[in-house]
Parts: C-alpha cells; sequence; structure tokens
C-alpha cells in the first residue's frame, strides 16, 4: 500500500518485539506498548470494518472476521489496507516465535515427557490468519488455555481511547499445580477457586499486545462485565503448528476442528 512502508513499520514491529522483556510469571508472555508506529495503529482505526462483517463466535462470546478471507472485498483503500496489515502480522508472528523458542520446554514436556525434543523433531510452525474481534454487551470468559496446535497468541488491543482500562484487560492465572491438555474442559467456579491463582491483568490499553507461549499452563480470561454499547476490539495473531504435527504429536484426539 502506498500509504505505508512495510519495511519501515516490520522494523519497528521487530524492534519493539526485541526490544520487550519475557515475563514467566505467570507463563511466558510479552506486553509490548506501541507495538505499532503512531500512524499504522491510527489506520486501523480508521479502517475498522462496519459490524455487519463481523460473525458471531458462540465459543468465544464474541464476533470476529478474518483479515484475509472476510475483508478481501471492502472497497478501496481499505482493502488494500487490511492487505498491508497481513504483512504486519507476519512480521510480528515471526518475531515473537522467535523470543518464545527457548521455553519450548513449557509447551512439550507436559504432553511428552522428558524426551519431547526427540519426538517433536524437526516440526515447522504456521503463520496463523490474522483476526479482528469485538466484545459487546455483557462478556465474560472463565480461565481457558488455546488449542494445543497454537503456538503463539497475541492479542492487540484496538482501543479507541486514550486512557489505560484495566476492566476491560486479559487476567492471566497461574495454576495451583494444575495443567490441562486442552480447551474442552469448562471449568466451574469452585474449581477455579481451588486449582488457579489469579496473578495480573494486562490492562486494555491502545496499542498495547500481549503475546504469549501457550502452554498447558496459560490459563488466561476476562472478567464479566456489561460493556453495553461499547467495544472491546482486538486485533488476533499467532502461530502454530501444522495439523499433521499436532495430530502426531498429541494424537487424533486433537485433531484440530
Amino acid at each position: 500500500m502506498a500509504d505505508f512502508d512495510t519495511k519501515q513499520i516490520t522494523a519497528h514491529i521487530e524492534g519493539r518485539i526485541a526490544a520487550t522483556a519475557i515475563e514467566e510469571d505467570p507463563f511466558p508472555h510479552l506486553v509490548i506498548a506501541d507495538l505499532l508506529p503512531p500512524e499504522a495503529y491510527e489506520a486501523v482505526l480508521r479502517h475498522w470494518p462496519p459490524d455487519e462483517l463481523f460473525r458471531i463466535n458462540r465459543s468465544m462470546e464474541r464476533k470476529d472476521v478474518n483479515v484475509r478471507r472476510d475483508l478481501a472485498d471492502l472497497p478501496e483503500p481499505a482493502r488494500s489496507f487490511w492487505t498491508e496489515l497481513r504483512a504486519w502480522t507476519t512480521a510480528a508472528n515471526r518475531a515473537i516465535a522467535l523470543r518464545f523458542a527457548p521455553y519450548a520446554r513449557l509447551k512439550y514436556e507436559l504432553f511428552l515427557g522428558p524426551r519431547w525434543q526427540e519426538l517433536i523433531g524437526e516440526i515447522a510452525h504456521i503463520i496463523g490468519e490474522a483476526h479482528l474481534a469485538y466484545y459487546s454487551g455483557k462478556v465474560g470468559l472463565a480461565p481457558h488455555i488455546d488449542h494445543p496446535k497454537l503456538v503463539t497468541n497475541a492479542f492487540l488491543y484496538c482501543s479507541e481511547r486514550h486512557e489505560e482500562e484495566p476492566e476491560l484487560g486479559t487476567v492471566l492465572y497461574a495454576g495451583r499445580g494444575f495443567a490441562m491438555p486442552d480447551n474442552k474442559l469448562a471449568l466451574t467456579a469452585p474449581l477455579i477457586a481451588r486449582l488457579l491463582r489469579r496473578v495480573k491483568v494486562v490492562p486494555y490499553r491502545a496499542n498495547l499486545c500481549l503475546a504469549y507461549l501457550n502452554t498447558p499452563r496459560s490459563f488466561h480470561g476476562v472478567d464479566a462485565m456489561d460493556l453495553g454499547d461499547r467495544h472491546r476490539r482486538l486485533l488476533m495473531f499467532g502461530s502454530m503448528l501444522r495439523i499433521k504435527d499436532a495430530v502426531r504429536l498429541f494424537g487424533p484426539e486433537y485433531a484440530p476442528p
């Protein structure tokens, strides 16, 4: 897209990811301020798609769109902008995966045991699709982990406000000796109180990115609240295993949906 210098923007993104310290409590994660240059972030807000393009995702209690698939027919300049943005998220995914590579044991050892390095062999990570999502009305996500095919995940908060809003952020939890292989087990309130400890909230703030390694202990959620007409908006992107590798490592019962 002529309005943006892709190399300059991806260099900014890679620099911000490289400059941010990894936090290990309760699981490896990055809280990256100002992931995008100001003009690029403002363009995300300016070109944000109309609500009618978003589809209901009942499992996550939100509405979302796949940037590549669902925004391809938008009129210009929005169509070109979202095509450009995919180059930015691809660069971010690669840089994030590189930062978390030294922590791979935390993802695989609980599944595969002490021989995990031998068993995983040479695996390739797929750069995942970029998605836009928003929450409105009554929301709340109980503590959960992501599907084991996902290696890294990232949320860029797309707030239109300048102030920080911790109550709209993402809650990170530590397991009290507890881990889960996938996200199919619904944790009840008594189990949450017994098995998990609330550690921190990554606040909802414009251009702030939460990125993390998806492990059997990467519990996160969103507090229950009523947003009314307000939209809690996210740009989501990540890296994942190939389906054949996910099945080989975790078994056919963990074949991605």
